[in-house]
């Protein structure tokens, strides 16, 4: 609107200038006028945008408009941690095979440095459980009594676990004999006397 009132006002002056010579003055002051008038706009712009909060300021985190500035800030830092913490992982993941032939359902646990540790599920009586792990992770196994039986270290060598049978009936299923016949090739550092022990079920 200030431009549409500074070119009326520039027509006028011409139209009077011409007419007045005496009127010249007249005309530097209309030209003068739009200046003034963005000066005086950037002047109330500013002064609005005084009034509106500051989220850079801790003291306005709690206001709505700034909450949501914070929280995309927060989100935006998690996901470039979680990329990093990836990025930095040397170590490929291992898809890993866990059989279990105990005569009880199991319940799993990934042990991340917790009492407990994190439920990533359950292996159903001669059946497996499949997932993809790194190296070093453990996973503890509970019984359907809450008693824990045990764990296992994945490495990477090793891409098949057992979880033996306790009695002899079990250990001569055709399923069990044919899990251990494809262990020799998913896990060859079983066949070694001085290394097996790491590819076991042990406890602390």
């Amino acid at each position: 609107p200030s431009a549409v009132v500074a070119t009326r006002m520039r027509s006028c002056c011409r139209r009077q200038w011409k007419q007045h010579p005496a009127l010249f003055f007249l005309t530097i002051i209309c030209f003068n006028l739009t200046p003034m008038r963005t000066l005086a706009a950037e002047r109330v712009e500013a002064e609005k945008k005084d009034e509106e909060p500051r989220c850079d300021d801790p003291m306005n985190s709690g206001l709505p408009e700034c909450r949501a500035v914070y929280e995309e800030q927060f989100d935006a830092m998690l996901s470039a941690r979680i990329k990093g913490s990836v990025s930095k992982r040397k170590d490929s993941s291992i898809h890993v095979e866990i059989w279990n032939f105990s005569p009880s359902k199991l319940q799993v646990f990934w042990q991340d440095g917790s009492d407990e540790g994190i439920d990533v599920g359950e292996i159903a009586i001669n059946s497996v459980y499949e997932t993809e792990t790194y190296r070093t992770h453990t996973f503890a196994f509970f019984d359907e009594d809450g008693r824990r039986i045990g764990k296992l270290t994945m490495y990477p060598e090793c891409k098949l676990y057992i979880i033996h049978p306790m009695d002899p009936k079990a250990e001569s299923s055709a399923k069990y004999h044919e899990v251990l016949n494809g262990r020799h090739e998913h896990c060859p550092g079983h066949t070694d006397e001085a290394t097996k022990w790491k590819y076991e079920l042990w406890d602390d």
